[in-house]
């Protein structure tokens, strides 16, 4: 493509260009042109209509309509772009009828699988996942949300604790002891039930 291909395609500003008698601002802006489109090619730059995105199922925790025995898909159309820019960094822990649970707690002396008990719920959607997926902030955990237990994971009772202070589930072939929190600490700390 020459300069004066340019000024072909770029008429309407070579025409207000050459009214005031400057044909030589009308090639050189041509010229600029041919310039910047040449380091477009040569740098590797292409545009192209970005493809459709299909939903894709991940859990929503800030959906209020979210489906009780799993994780709502997110629609791309309604809800912006898959992916955006939050990553957080989840303590382990569990969500059961308005408690929340902690993992990781020097407190909690390791239990044997003979000791869980029977289950209480199974996990309904694990917010790592919804992060790493989406980038999102999933919002405020609901019951039955977890941060790293895989869905359908079943979080049972430990033998000889209540399942209000203690709940246990396998993850990775290892026994994952969650204390209830003090709901009224300032920090997180355990229950006082959930102490041994």
């Amino acid at each position: 493509m020459t300069s004066d291909d340019l000024t072909r395609v770029y008429p309407a500003h070579c025409d207000a260009t050459t009214a005031g008698g400057s044909v030589r601002n009308c090639q050189r802006t041509a010229l600029n042109v041919l310039v910047v489109l040449s380091l477009a090619v040569l740098s590797g730059c292409t545009v192209e209509a970005p493809e459709p995105v299909a939903p894709v199922a991940v859990p929503d925790a800030a959906t209020p309509d979210a489906p009780a025995d799993g994780c709502p898909v997110l629609a791309p159309e309604a809800d912006g772009p898959i992916r955006s820019g939050v990553a957080i960094d989840y303590t382990d822990f569990v969500n059961h009828a308005g408690r929340r649970y902690l993992a990781g707690f020097n407190e909690a002396a390791p239990v044997a699988r003979t000791d869980l008990g029977d289950v209480v719920l199974r996990s309904r959607c694990s917010l790592s996942t919804f992060n790493e997926i989406t980038g999102r902030d999933p919002g405020r955990p609901r019951d039955g949300d977890t941060a790293f237990l895989p869905q359908g994971t079943a979080i049972r009772t430990v033998r000889g604790w209540a399942p209000e202070c203690r709940l246990a589930a396998e993850r990775d072939g290892q026994v994952y002891v969650y204390l209830a929190l003090d709901p009224s600490a300032e920090r997180a700390q355990p229950a006082s039930c959930a102490l041994d």
